[in-house]
């Protein structure tokens, strides 16, 4: 059984992940990766010398093309050994297809 920790945002030293929950036109956003067949919320490591904030802002663009977008840090949790934070976004625009990303979807809330 994998037991799942919730902590108050910034209560984790170093996170090492960053799991975004996006919403955008009444629609929880997902992205489906090059390469992989399973739709997925945005989210990935946490590069060295990069922010959780940073990190949060980079797998943006890679994962869901988003450029312009309010962030809102919620919580900090740990599954197993990883430690993550949970933010969610509001993107208001999102650019062209990025590279890493064969597709994106609205699943409507």
């Amino acid at each position: 059984k994998t037991e799942v920790h919730r902590r108050p945002f910034g209560t984790m030293e170093s996170p090492r992940f960053v799991v975004l929950l996006s919403c955008m036109n009444g629609a929880i956003l997902l992205g489906r990766h090059e390469g992989r067949d399973t739709w997925e919320t945005q989210g990935g490591h946490i590069e060295p010398g990069e922010t959780p904030e940073q990190a949060a802002r980079r797998e943006l663009y890679e994962e869901c093309g988003a450029v312009k977008y309010t962030l809102t840090p919620l919580f900090d949790y740990w599954v197993g050994l990883e430690q993550q934070r949970l933010c969610f976004c509001r993107p208001n625009r999102t650019a062209r297809r990025t590279a890493a990303l064969r597709d994106r979807r609205g699943l409507p809330l």
